[in-house]
């Protein structure tokens, strides 16, 4: 037994005449194909309604009928059945109402959804994702659709999750999952859950636009909407080891759309050592050490500090020789201005060596193993 055999026999039970509007005759083979049980019969009315009338009013009064009508519901005015139909049951059988059915959800609150996003249901694979993703009585509108969402973006039902997936596709240059949510009906939906949940507007909203304003948001080189939450999607991105070629490569597309280097350099090292967004800000941040260490305008303290602070970054990895060379020139040249011996013999050198020169020798050494690093690796 079908499932349109199901629903329809369910409906025996309460009424004895049926009546079943297939206005785009999607059902057509179905109805014909249906196998009723005895005592109910099918008939497909062709515009004899008094014939029928008579039939099942008159002649056949004990029989259970199901009336086909391959058109629309007439209006209630050129309704010849009227009485009948408002007396006895409706079959809502469409394809959206079989769908919702196998979901287990209430055809008057979700048909909407089967109508606006029907190439989504269309795939037995989709549904059948769904299916295990609805709780019943507990879903609206917006959940469900959400859900949707996650199953053609192959991620959790998260908005945080969701956007993360859709920034790490458009990072690589791809738009499957993004093209299928078109496809789906659900684009209008999901950006306007964006603006809502991250603070993102725009007339014509894309996803370059987006990440343009989600690394001008974190930071600051410009104002925009974007809230607390869609900057944090970004920083996952950065922080997830899984995501870093992703993220590298957005912010290498971001720093030519908007110029990102004309911008870091008019920034002072105070504000560069709060930029994790960009590599050219590490550059910056190592060139400006190195004027200021050559001119002595920064103390060993403050260096390490910085330093320090940047061993926890996105792009210290790529500059670790380059810190390396400056944390240890900074160390030898801090410690040679404190240090202050005399020698006069073997024996006094052996003594200055054991006491603090070898301080000094172990940061040279040091130094000089970093920097040979750093030419062989350039």
């Amino acid at each position: 037994m079908n499932k349109i055999e199901q629903i329809i026999i369910k409906q025996f039970d309460k009424h004895r005449i049926l009546f079943w509007y297939d206005s785009e005759q999607e059902f057509r083979d179905d109805y014909w194909s249906l196998q009723l049980p005895v005592g109910c019969e099918k008939i497909e009315v062709v515009h004899d309604e008094f014939g029928v009338k008579h039939r099942i009013l008159i002649l056949e009064s004990d029989q259970k009928f199901l009336l086909y009508f391959a058109y629309a519901e007439p209006n209630h005015q050129e309704n010849w059945l009227l009485d009948l139909q408002l007396s006895e049951g409706m079959v809502h059988i469409d394809q959206g109402s079989l769908w919702l059915q196998e979901l287990g959800l209430d055809r008057n609150r979700f048909l909407e959804i089967t109508r606006d996003h029907k190439h989504f249901f269309k795939s037995n694979k989709r549904l059948e994702l769904l299916k295990g993703l609805v709780v019943k009585d507990k879903e609206s509108l917006s959940s469900l659709r959400l859900k949707m969402l996650a199953i053609c973006a192959a991620c959790e039902a998260r908005w945080e999750e969701l956007l993360l997936t859709l920034l790490v596709e458009f990072a690589h240059a791809k738009d499957d999952k993004f093209n299928l949510i078109s496809k789906c009906g659900l684009a209008a939906f999901l950006w306007e859950q964006i603006e809502i949940n991250f603070g993102y507007q725009s007339e014509k909203p894309n996803l370059k636009s987006l990440v343009i304003e989600l690394f001008e948001s974190s930071t600051q080189i410009n104002k925009h909407k974007i809230n607390r939450d869609g900057i944090h999607v970004l920083k996952l991105m950065k922080d997830m080891s899984q995501h870093r070629e992703a993220f590298d490569k957005l912010s290498s597309k971001c720093s030519e759309w908007i110029d990102v280097p004309a911008w870091l350099e008019k920034q002072s090292l105070e504000i560069l050592t709060e930029i994790d967004q960009f590599e050219y800000a590490e550059r910056l941040i190592i060139r400006s050490l190195i004027e200021d260490l050559e001119n002595s305008r920064i103390s060993d303290k403050e260096l390490q500090s910085i330093i320090q602070k940047r061993r926890g970054g996105h792009w210290y990895s790529r500059y670790e020789t380059e810190y390396q060379c400056l944390g240890y020139a900074s160390n030898y040249l801090d410690s040679s201005s404190s240090i202050k011996v005399e020698l006069h013999s073997l024996e006094s050198g052996f003594k200055a060596y054991s006491a603090s020169l070898h301080v000094l020798d172990l940061y040279y050494r040091k130094f000089c193993l970093n920097y040979s690093r750093l030419r062989e690796n350039k």
